[in-house]
């Protein structure tokens, strides 16, 4: 009987040792990435910092090769504009960051994952141009912006179409661009409607303020293609991750210490 269930025991645990062996040695699986260069979201390549949708990705592989045994290979091409983030994962690439905002509309011709930061539209002046009080009046004849493409650039077609004699300009490509606008002498924006993060990142130290939320609250998230298989995987990981120490380490590297407070609110932590 002790020989049997020795022999039992051998066999089953080299049958879990050739398991394990066999889940290490399984060729990497390689995810296209493609990344809108933004912000502090997605840096160029070669840069120090990869910004925090990729740090966050590459964390993403690390728990990948831990919990699926299986190490992940990530390719990444970079694009400047959020439609051709989402042309790009219709096409074929697996993963799509870069502050993308999950949305309805969005979600019609590709998945998302699940939420990776909490964000709000916000609208941005340069100190003095608009009142938080009085901007709806104020904006008429006024150059109001937003990146091409973005959800913001919807958000400011809609003010548009509520204060009359606003003058729209949803042509600049990047988030860098509208704040240059705002800070050129002469201004080629008078205001601009951008997410929350950007300006912490971009517009702060341009002398750029705060006017109003705008919008409602949404979030940040991972691109996908329809039905992806990959979905599951990184949603759980996100469920891990986003809730961890060194989540919200990663949110003041890359955003600041009112980001981090931000971000622990609006999860309900302090």
């Amino acid at each position: 009987m002790r020989a049997t269930l020795a022999l039992a025991l051998v066999l089953t645990s080299t049958v879990a040792l050739q398991a394990v062996r066999a889940q290490g040695s399984a060729a990497p699986l390689t995810l296209e990435v493609v990344a809108r260069v933004s912000g502090r979201f997605a840096a160029p390549a070669g840069s120090p910092d990869p910004g925090f949708d990729a740090e966050a990705l590459r964390r993403f592989a690390a728990w990948h090769r831990v919990k699926q045994g299986r190490e992940l290979k990530l390719t990444y091409r970079y694009v400047e504009t959020v439609p051709e983030v989402l042309t790009a994962v219709q096409g074929g690439a697996e993963v799509g960051l870069g502050g993308v905002t999950a949305t309805p509309e969005r979600d019609r011709v590709v998945d998302f994952s699940a939420a990776l930061l909490p964000v709000r539209s916000v609208l941005v002046a340069p100190a003095g141009v608009l009142a938080p009080a009085r901007w709806r009046q104020q904006l008429a004849g006024m150059r109001l912006g937003a990146p091409q493409g973005s959800t913001n650039a919807r958000e400011v077609e809609r003010v548009a179409a509520q204060v009359s004699g606003v003058r729209v300009d949803v042509s600049l490509a990047t988030n860098e661009d509208v704040f240059a606008a705002l800070a050129a002498s002469p201004r080629r924006l008078d205001a601009a409607i951008v997410d929350l993060p950007q300006y912490w990142t971009l517009g702060k130290a341009r002398g750029v303020v705060v006017v109003d939320n705008v919008g409602p609250p949404q979030n940040i998230a991972f691109v996908l293609p329809q039905g992806s298989p990959l979905k599951k995987t990184l949603d759980a990981f996100l469920e891990e991750f986003t809730h961890s120490s060194e989540y919200f380490q990663l949110v003041r590297k890359y955003f600041g210490n009112d980001a981090e407070q931000m971000v622990r609110i609006s999860r309900g932590g302090r």
